[in-house]
């Protein structure tokens, strides 16, 4: 009697396991079917994590044309998860709308040419579209945040940025091809990078944007870029290396970032009196040929204005410090230093045309090299001096040197026994003279 109960019981059991297998092959099969018609590709080519509704994996058995299911195992698919698709030689994708994040390195390297962002979309991850073959890109009007370097390295021309974008990551679209690109006025700040090394000939910049991260349109081909009120930082490096021959600085702008404009074609610019730091090398290397340092900003940095063609330069009074190579390889006839300034760094005035300038008895720093090379015939060191280094009126054509007591003066601060003859005279001040570049130095009686 047991073990007739025993088989019977058995039996059932194996009937339930059997029709269970059963119900789930027709279910496979059913979802097979219906995505074969709906035109998507087989959902069970897909890893799928039900409790986050996400994506994690794929298996290209499914083809290289992918058609992601709305729905997998009646699960609302709202993720695409952390490499899901990387290195996978995809062609296409097509994302269903309800997809509310794309995680990083989603799609990255791969054949893509073209994607359509739906409008559910409102994160794309780091690096999700990075190293594909990109030609088109669709966004989706829900979009919030682009991601670091999401869509780098590709072949994009051209890129519509949704109104409600709010964030554009570093790199995001860092080597590509686009032309021209319009930043909405909800990004605070355009990422480090972001659009470096394109072909961009044309950027509108939104009103609301307050920051332009460093490198964001290095090598490019701009040549004028009109840059919104509510900025009030442009980093470092940000218009490096463009074709720029004019710019519109807006007034609340406080700081321009080392190399902002270097190597550009700028043949003037205005600095708002709102400006307080100029990084290095900021407008080296363009063809500047007359500027105003306003008086907020304390130290002009190190060959911020280096290698242009400056003939005139105001410095404003506020300025404490000209720094390193500041205005090196200019064309500066004449410059008046205003009260205030403490130290003339090495090689600030290097290499122009001076045939006058006007020290300050504030300054107590003359530099090496700091007035190297010039035309100067002479000049009047001030009583604040105390140290003027190796080289500071080196090169130039002087021959009367006014200056106070007790300078300690580096070898060859200039030409000549200078140095030799004031300290003979317990380098008291005074007016020390010779006939011409070739005689001896002596005090004037």
């Amino acid at each position: 009697m047991v073990k007739r109960y025993q088989e019977k019981n058995g039996a059932k059991i194996l009937s339930i396991i059997l029709t269970a297998i059963l119900i789930s092959i027709c279910i496979y099969s059913t979802q097979s079917v219906l995505a074969e018609k709906n035109g998507v590709t087989d959902p069970g080519n897909f890893e799928f994590d039900p409790d986050a509704g996400a994506i994690t994996g794929y298996d290209t058995a499914g083809g290289l044309d992918v058609v992601i299911p709305a729905r997998i195992d009646g699960v609302d698919v709202k993720e695409i998860g952390l490499k899901a698709f990387t290195e996978s030689n995809l062609t296409s994708i097509e994302i269903p709308d309800g997809v509310k994040e794309i995680k990083p390195w989603a799609f990255s390297v791969n054949d893509l040419t073209s994607v359509k962002i739906p409008n559910s979309v409102k994160k794309i991850g780091m690096m999700s579209f990075a190293d594909n073959d990109l030609e088109s890109v669709e966004l989706g009007e829900g979009l919030e945040v682009i991601g670091r370097a999401a869509f780098s390295e590709n072949n994009l021309a051209s890129i519509e940025l949704p109104d409600g974008l709010k964030e554009i990551g570093l790199g995001a679209f860092y080597r590509n091809e686009l032309t021209t690109v319009k930043i909405p006025g909800g990004v605070k700040e355009v990422g480090k990078q972001a659009f470096n090394e394109n072909n961009l000939t044309e950027v509108e910049i939104g009103e609301g944007v307050e920051a332009i991260g460093e490198a964001a349109f290095a090598k490019n081909e701009l040549t004028s870029i009109d840059i919104p009120n509510s900025v009030s930082v442009i980093g470092a490096g940000a218009f490096y290396d463009n074709n720029l021959t004019e710019v519109e600085i807006p007034d609340g702008l406080k700081e321009i970032g080392g190399g902002a404009f270097q190597e550009n074609n700028l043949s003037s610019v205005a600095i708002p009196n709102s400006v307080e730091v100029i990084g290095e090398a900021a407008f080296y290397k363009n063809n500047l040929t007359t500027v105003v340092i306003p008086g907020r900003v304390k130290v002009i940095e190190k060959g911020s204005f280096a290698k242009n063609v400056l003939t005139s330069v105001k410095i404003e009074e506020g300025v404490k410090v000209t720094g390193e190579l500041a205005f090196f390889g200019n064309n500066l006839t004449a410059v008046e230093i205003p009260d205030g300034v403490k130290e003339i760094r090495d090689g600030a005035f290097q290499e122009n045309d001076l045939s006058s300038v006007a020290i300050p008895n504030s300054v107590e720093l003359i530099g090496q090299a700091a007035f190297y090379k010039n035309d100067l015939t002479s000049v009047v060191v001030p009583n604040s001096v105390e140290v003027i280094g190796e080289g500071g009126f080196f090169d130039n054509a002087i021959i009367s040197v006014e200056i106070g007591e007790g300078v300690d003066i580096a070898s060859n601060s200039i030409e000549g026994n200078f140095k030799e003859a004031y300290e003979e005279n317990n380098k008291a001040a005074g007016v020390y003279v010779r006939e011409d570049t070739d005689s001896d130095w002596r005090k004037k009686e």
